[in-house]
């Protein structure tokens, strides 16, 4: 599947962040992209559609934390995972790291960085 034909999921608990990536990414051409508003629900949307990429908040709201649904995830597939997240503390990453095929951005995103990390994903 080559880049603009895969799909993208976005997990974000925050709806309107959610939404403005999504319309981001189908600005650049992306317009298969699924979002998820916690880490349950994209174990569930992982199974359903097979996603090319995910982009997933580490901090969500609900009991699951973004890294503990990447952990779950690439478990069972092997898919790489984009960490999003505001706080970049040495921990975080840390603990992030600890997943393979993960990659990390900082928020806010930026087309440029989004794009970089879109290419070395493979998309």
């Amino acid at each position: 599947m080559t880049g603009t034909e895969a799909k993208i999921l976005i997990v974000e608990d925050e709806r309107l962040v959610a939404r403005d990536f999504q319309s981001m990414l189908r600005g650049l051409g992306y317009g298969r992209v699924e979002l998820a508003c916690s880490g349950e629900e994209a174990l569930r949307k992982v199974d359903e559609t097979m996603p090319a990429l995910i982009f997933m908040d580490i901090k969500l709201k609900q009991d699951m934390d973004g890294i503990e649904a990447a952990f779950r995830i690439r478990a069972r597939h092997d898919m790489p995972v984009v960490f999003m997240s505001a706080m970049s503390d040495s921990e975080t990453r840390n603990r992030a790291a600890t997943i393979p095929r993960v990659f990390y951005i900082s928020k806010p995103l930026h087309e440029t960085e989004i794009l970089a990390v879109i290419k070395s994903a493979g998309l």
